[in-house]
C-alpha cells in the first residue's frame, strides 16, 4: 500500500500570522485524509491535548518566533505528514497615566495636565469621560485640559508601531 502525499498546510485565524502577545490565535491544519490522527507541536515539543486539526493557541501561550507544526499521521501509523508556520508575537506596551495634580485632585475648572507613558514610538488616544478628547488639548504624550469639572474618568490607549495597545485609566 502506497499512502498519498498529504500536501498538507496550516491556516490562521490572522492574516499576516503576527499577533500581538495579548492575542489568542486559531490554526487550523488542511488536506488531511479521513482516518489520519493529528497533533500540533510548538518549537518541535507536543503541545498537550492538542490532538485535534484545530489548535485554538491562548492569548500568551506563543514566544516570538514559534514555530507552530500540524502533524497527520496515516491509519496504522505508517506515514507522518507535517506542515509548519512560524508566528511573530509582539509585546503589547504597559500603559500608565499620571497627573501634575497633588492626590489626583484639582478645583473644578483648574488647568490639569495628564501624563502617559511609556513614551517611544508609541501613539496615544486620550478620552476624558468616555469621550475622545479634543486633539487640540493633546502634545505627545501629555493631555492639558480645564474642561474637568466633576470626577471624572480619564483613560488613555497607548498603541505601539506593531498595532498592540494597552489601556490605563485614572
Amino acid at each position: 500500500t502506497v499512502e498519498e502525499d498529504r500536501n498538507l498546510n496550516i491556516a490562521t485565524s490572522d492574516a499576516d500570522n503576527t499577533i500581538c502577545s495579548s492575542d489568542a490565535i486559531t490554526f487550523t491544519g488542511q488536506n488531511f485524509q479521513p482516518g489520519d490522527t493529528f497533533r500540533w507541536l510548538l518549537n518541535s515539543l507536543p503541545i498537550g491535548g492538542a490532538t485535534n486539526s484545530v489548535y485554538n493557541a491562548p492569548a500568551g501561550s506563543l514566544p516570538n518566533g514559534a514555530e507552530i507544526i500540524f502533524e497527520a499521521t496515516t491509519p496504522g501509523g505508517s506515514c507522518v505528514y507535517t506542515a509548519s508556520v512560524t508566528i511573530n508575537v509582539a509585546s503589547d506596551p504597559i500603559a500608565s497615566i499620571g497627573t501634575n495634580a497633588p492626590g489626583d485632585t484639582i478645583c473644578s475648572g483648574d488647568s490639569i495636565s495628564i501624563t502617559a507613558s511609556p513614551t517611544g514610538t508609541v501613539s496615544y488616544s486620550f478620552s476624558i469621560g468616555g469621550v475622545p478628547a479634543n486633539p487640540a488639548l493633546v502634545a505627545g504624550n501629555v493631555l492639558t485640559t480645564t474642561g474637568i469639572t466633576t470626577d471624572t474618568i480619564v483613560s488613555v490607549t497607548v498603541t505601539n508601531a506593531a498595532g498592540c495597545s494597552d489601556t490605563a485609566s485614572l
